[in-house]
Formats: C-alpha cells, structure tokens, sequence
C-alpha cells in the first residue's frame, strides 16, 4: 500500500515539472517573438502629428529694458512765509491747480503799508531838500564865474547839494525795502502746478523760514519718472542718449496704455551698494495720466541689434538649465531637438545667439505631441511664416 502512495507522488511531481517547463518555454518564446520585431507595429499605422513651424529670419531686434520706476514731480516748492505775521486770508483750497502769480495767502499788511507811506513821505522830503541845494549851487556857481563867490564857498554848496542828494538816495532805497517788505505779505504761486495740502489756515501767526511749508506745489505738466537702471547697461545707456532714447511708462497695476516720454539724464556714478545707477525720464503729461509718488512700469528702448536671428518666443523650450528647439529637416521631415542660446525675447519674437541658421523651420505649435526624431506633418499653409 505505502508502495503505491509513493508511485502516485512521484508521477504528479514530473507531470508538474513538465508543466511548468512547458509556460516559461511559452513566455519566453512570446518575449522573443516581440523583441525580434514580429509584432504588428502600432507605431507604424499612426498619422504623424501635425505642426505649425515657422522660418527663422532675421530682424530688427529692439533692446527694451524693463524695470519699475516711480513719479516724481517736474518742480516742487515747499511755499513758506518770508516775514513774521498774520494770515489774513488764504486765497485757494487743497488740491486746487494754480498757476505762476496767483495769490495763495494774504498776511496782515497794516503795519508795513504805514511803513512804506512813511518812507515815501521821507523820500518826497529829501527829493525836495536836494533840488534846493542843486539850486543853491547852480545860483552861486553863476555868480562866482562873476568873481561874486569864492571858490571855497562855492565847494562847500556843491557839497551840501551832493550830501542832499545822497540822502535822497538812500532815503528812496529804504522806501523800496519797506516796498519788497509789503510785497511779502502778498504770497504767490511761484510755479504752475497743483497745490497739496494747506498747513496753516487763516488766523494763525507765521515766521519767516518756519520749519514747515504753509503748503507744497508740485508741477506735473510735464513730469518726471526717475529708475535705478542695472550697471550692466551703463555703455548701452550711454551710447543711446547720443540721440533720443524713447521711454514708456504706464502705472503697474491695471492694463493701461503706456505712455511716451524720452530719458534726459543718468547720474554720474554708480551706487555700489546696489550695482545701479539713477535714470531720469521726462513726459509731457498732458492729460495727468502720471502723479507724484506713483510706482510705474517703465521700458527704455536703446539701439536695437539689426539683422538679429529671431523666431516667435512660443517655439523656445526649457528643460532643466537646457534651451532648445524643435528643428523641421526639410528632406526627411523629421523633427530634431536643437539646443538654443537666446539673445532676449522684445515682444513675442526671440532673438537667437547661436543654434539656429537662417531659413531653418522651427515647430511653433504642436510641439506637445512632438518629441526628438518623430516624423511631422505641417498645417497647410504654416510652413513658410516668419517672425514679425
């Protein structure tokens, strides 16, 4: 009995072993079948992908620098008192527009207008007293060409008529100074511009050259927009003010139009704490688009680089630190993965350094479905436009 159980194990273990030998034989043989190429090629029976690719040209490439920049006023005065007194009137209100003349406080006059009719009246006398001593003078000159005078005495009238007269002198510039004293008390607007905020209202005593403007004028038409520009663009910069250099601002929030004005100035060193140097810009601002204070968005064309290699920015891509393109070979209509170096980007257009030549065709849409080596087909009619 236990002879038999023995037998029956032993022929269910070589049954087994021959049927395991038999399935690695089969997954073998399955793996060589594919490995060899013997399988039916999905690849082979897809449509290539279709591109859109443009011709590389060459352009006018512009040199924009973009940097953020804020408003500062044309001119601004900080309007104080030049004599101690009373505001009598204040003539404006916050935040008007005021123009070169117009009167912005009136200070208490009362005293200094007594004052000047005095001084006036002084001059009047001392006018009077010289044309008598002149007249003296001119009398007794007549009579000692006569022998009636002496020469002596007739010295000593031309005497008294010249201290006469320069008392008269002096007295009418004491009176002229009383004079530009009163006109203190009638403060103007020495600019054109937009009043800020009034400091002192009507009542209060001022002094003169108080630490604290009565109010500030800033001038706005035309305006300034001042920038710390990187020093590597200090030659550019410096080659470019030989003529105009056009400058655009716009404020940094929303999507205004930007505005049109031109650099004017560049400081003469450079902030070495901070590798920059100020740039200033000038704009008409004719309709007050830019305020003092504001923080714009600011492009500064300088010389353009002509005759540049450039494509649409959308064709250059990144991986990792490596920059390339997707390069159609006319002949075979394969796409190769191209390395790049770019210049910089102005607008949608690339400006290329090296990789590329001119005419090549570089995929611009598609590029998702396009990896190194695939054959392509282009969109009807896409395979000759060119960066603009």
């Amino acid at each position: 009995m236990l002879s038999f159980v023995s037998s029956s194990l032993r022929r269910l273990r070589s049954r087994s072993f021959v049927a395991l030998a038999l399935f690695i034989a089969l997954v073998a043989g399955a793996i060589w079948w594919f490995a060899s190429g013997n399988a039916p090629d999905q690849g082979k029976s897809q449509t290539p992908p279709t591109v859109t690719a443009v011709a590389v040209t060459r352009v006018d490439l512009p040199n924009e620098v973009s940097l953020v920049g804020s408003v500062v006023a044309y001119e601004t005065v900080a309007v104080k008192s030049r004599l101690d007194s009373q505001i009598a009137a204040v003539k404006f209100h916050d935040g008007d527009a005021v123009q070169m003349g117009d009167v912005l406080f009136q200070l208490d006059d009362r005293a200094l207008r007594a004052q000047v009719a005095q001084a006036q009246a002084g001059t009047r006398r001392d006018d009077a007293q010289a044309a008598t001593a002149k007249a003296i003078y001119d009398r007794n000159a007549v009579l000692s060409q006569k022998g009636f005078v002496s020469k002596e005495a007739l010295d000593q009238f031309r005497t008294a008529w010249q201290a006469a007269a320069a008392t008269a002198a002096a007295t009418a510039a004491a009176a002229k100074a009383m004079q530009v004293q009163l006109d203190y008390t009638t403060i103007r607007s020495p600019i054109n511009g937009y009043a800020g905020t009034i400091n002192v209202t009507q009542g209060n005593w001022v002094k003169a050259n108080d630490v604290g403007p009565l109010v500030t004028i800033n001038r706005v038409r035309p305006i300034r927009v001042q920038v710390a520009v990187p020093q590597r663009y200090y030659e550019e910069v410096v080659r470019a003010m030989k003529t105009d250099v056009p400058v655009q601002a716009r404020r940094t929030e929303g999507n205004l139009a930007f505005v049109q004005g031109k650099l004017e100035y560049i400081d003469n060193a450079i902030d070495s704490a901070t590798g920059t140097f100020a740039a200033r810009a000038e704009f008409a601002n004719t309709d007050a688009a830019l305020w003092p204070g504001m923080f714009v968005d600011v492009r500064i064309s300088l010389s353009p680089d002509h005759g540049a290699l450039g494509l649409p920015q959308v064709a250059v891509q990144h991986e990792g630190e490596e920059t390339f393109v997707f390069v159609i070979d006319k002949k075979t209509m394969r796409a190769q993965r191209r390395q790049v170096q770019v210049i910089r980007t102005a607008g949608d257009i690339a400006g290329i350094a090296s990789g590329l030549a001119d005419g090549d065709l570089v995929i611009t849409d598609g590029l998702l479905r396009v990896t190194d080596g695939d054959v392509v087909r282009l969109a009807p009619g896409k395979e000759t436009a060119s960066p603009r």
